[in-house]
C-alpha cells in the first residue's frame, strides 16, 4: 500500500487545518509542520481537531528554545485532540 505524506513547510498557522483536511480528503497519510518561521504545535492541534485519520507530526521542532516539559506537553495535547 502506498503510503503519502505532506509538508506544509512555512504555511501560515491559518491555512494548516484547511491544509490538513484537504490532505486527509486526498489521501494523504501523514501532514508535517516544522517550526521555522511559526510555532508548530498549536496549528497542529488545531489539524487534528479538524481531521480524523492524518497522522500529524513535527519535522522540526527545536529543543534550545523551550524546555523539554514544555516539548512534551505540546505533544500530548497535540495527540489528545486527534
Amino acid at each position: 500500500m502506498s503510503r503519502y505524506s505532506l509538508a506544509v513547510g512555512i504555511a501560515p498557522a491559518e491555512d494548516i487545518t484547511r491544509l490538513a483536511s484537504q490532505a486527509e480528503d486526498a489521501g494523504f497519510d501523514t501532514l508535517w509542520a516544522p517550526e521555522m518561521s511559526h510555532e508548530p504545535f498549536v496549528p497542529l492541534a488545531a489539524a487534528a481537531a479538524s481531521t480524523s485519520r492524518i497522522r500529524l507530526g513535527t519535522s522540526i521542532a527545536l529543543a534550545f528554545v523551550r524546555s523539554p516539559w514544555v516539548t512534551a506537553l505540546s505533544a500530548l495535547d497535540m495527540d489528545l485532540l486527534s
